[in-house]
């Protein structure tokens, strides 16, 4: 029986998010804007969000944190930018001086990553195109309509059409809660998360005209947090860890 040959040109992805944001939020934006210039704010920003996953720290103590990491970066790859490096300390200060609550930090931390990853695909050009958590359809049909992750959404998608190239990139700060989910032996949210994107490079890598795909997990945690158990546990899917994040997403 021959394989059913997916074409790219039939997928097609909805999403309800306009202009296709995580978050259009003014601090997010202003943070996201300060890394994306300068590598040692990049490498602070991203170690507090990892530590951080509250913002119950008085804002002085995040902001000697701040200073420490500073002094430790720019001693191990190059002095920060002092304008940038003063601009993304005021934002951390917003972030922790009870100037917002809880739960507004919680969705800037968790479309911090989210929104780092998309912008860093976005490609200039008609055939690009990015999309934040899509409905993923073929031929009009719902894929994997009868499977038990057929509900699930990728939070980054990138399509290229013209080179053929597509990628799916689920987004996790530090994947702690993540990893213990797979490891859990019961059916949960995490593995069907798995699953659905290990269909979807089945899919793509035995049976399309795909030339370049990727399907990974990006995450804020390095990649000495992950056990060998935890990696095998996540394979073949690919790990985009800090490393990783901090040497391709932007170019300084």
């Amino acid at each position: 029986m021959e394989q059913v040959e997916y074409k790219l040109k039939k997928f097609k992805f909805k999403t309800k998010y306009q202009s296709n944001l995580p978050l259009k939020d003014s601090n997010l934006k202003r943070i996201v804007e300060i890394v994306s210039k300068d590598l040692v704010c990049f490498k602070i920003a991203n170690q507090v969000f990892f530590e951080n996953s509250n913002n119950n720290s008085p804002a002085s103590s995040i902001i000697g944190r701040i200073n420490t990491l500073n002094l430790f970066y720019s001693r191990t790859t190059k002095p920060s930018n002092s304008y940038q490096f003063k601009k993304l300390s005021e934002e951390f200060t917003v972030l922790f001086d009870g100037s917002i609550n809880k739960t507004h930090y919680h969705k800037i931390r968790n479309n911090y990553i989210e929104y780092i990853i998309m912008l860093s695909k976005r490609i200039p050009g008609n055939y690009s195109h990015v999309f934040f958590e899509p409905e993923c359809r073929y031929c009009d049909r719902i894929l994997f309509h009868n499977k038990n992750y057929k509900n699930i959404k990728i939070d980054i998608v990138h399509l290229h059409r013209k080179f053929k190239k597509i990628e799916l990139i689920e987004c996790k700060t530090t994947m702690y809660h993540f990893k213990m989910g797979l490891l859990d032996p019961s059916e949960n949210k995490h593995k069907r998360k798995r699953n659905y994107l290990l269909g979807f490079k089945e899919i793509i890598e035995n049976s399309s005209d795909a030339v370049t795909s990727n399907f990974a997990f990006a995450t804020l945690a390095m990649r000495s947090e992950f056990s060998v158990q935890e990696l095998n546990s996540i394979s073949p899917i690919d790990i985009l860890t800090r490393e990783d994040i901090e040497s391709t997403c932007f170019i300084f």
